[in-house]
């Protein structure tokens, strides 16, 4: 993950890295000997379960532009920057072994920085987003759904064409997905295990322009869902009172938008 931060005359380029260690007794250095903030988690072999030997250190670290550094990991007397894990409707025990892993059974709950708040529903799904400094407040509803393929035209259902056979279904709504929250200080997240795909929210809590947005990653296995199109969607109290709607050719004349990248939604 990267982005770039505008120095006083200079671009300076910061990235959150992130790798595999074995030991979580260390520090880590930049080139001139300053040691960096790190965030100490768990790596995960399933949804519940934990890896006994393997652990992932996420460092935030600065670049200038057009410019490389350099980073020494050191041996350290004490663990630092241990994150905590909740899991809901998993098999895990509560371990006070650190990163400490606790086996949760309150819902909803909440993800914020300095930035956003963000609620959950109980089912890990994302509900809203107070932004903290003008203090406003937004339903932004996240939910998964299926659309049936339309067979019976000419024109099948393929990389750039939809052609769904009526209106969309909810995916899987009696299920009960293992949600598992990480806590740390570089970074929070929520990873909801659907059927067929994992969804993840999360927030950085570096000082910098990563920090102004929200992350979303899905991991979607769509093994047993031929003929079927799966589309995640926000429903928001956003509303656009003069009707205007802006798209590029690849959206030309409709109002349903695949977002490949990013997307920026405002009152109009």
């Amino acid at each position: 993950r990267k982005f770039l931060q505008l120095a006083k005359v200079a671009v300076i380029i910061m990235f959150v890295l992130s790798f595999m260690i074995v030991c979580v007794l260390l520090k880590v250095l930049d080139s001139t000997g300053r040691t960096l903030k790190i965030q100490m988690n768990n790596v995960w072999q399933s949804e519940d379960k934990k890896s006994e030997d393997r652990f992932e250190v996420l460092v935030a670290i600065e670049i200038p532009a057009l410019g490389l550094s350099s980073l020494v990991i050191k041996d350290a007397a004490t663990i630092t920057g241990v994150s905590t894990t909740e899991i809901f409707n998993g098999n895990a025990q509560s371990e006070q072994t650190e990163p400490a892993i606790i086996a949760s059974t309150k819902a909803p709950f909440r993800l914020e920085n300095s930035v956003y708040a963000l609620d959950f529903s109980d089912q890990g799904m994302l509900q809203s987003v107070a932004l903290k400094d003008s203090k406003t407040k937004f339903d932004v509803k996240v939910g998964f759904h299926v659309y049936k393929a339309r067979l019976r035209a000419k024109e099948k259902p393929g990389a750039y064409l939809f052609f769904p056979d009526g209106p969309s279904t909810p995916h899987d709504p009696q299920a009960v997905p293992v949600i598992r929250i990480v806590r740390g200080p570089l970074c929070q997240q929520v990873t909801v295990f659907w059927p067929h795909v994992s969804h993840t929210v999360r927030l950085l809590n570096v000082e910098a322009l990563d920090s102004s947005g929200i992350e979303i990653e899905n991991i979607a296995d769509i093994g047993g869902l031929d003929q079927k199109e799966f589309v995640m969607r926000f429903e928001t109290s956003i509303r656009n009172e003069q009707s205007v709607y802006f798209t590029d050719l690849n959206g030309f004349q409709v109002c349903l938008f695949w977002v490949f990248f990013f997307f920026h939604c405002h009152d109009c």
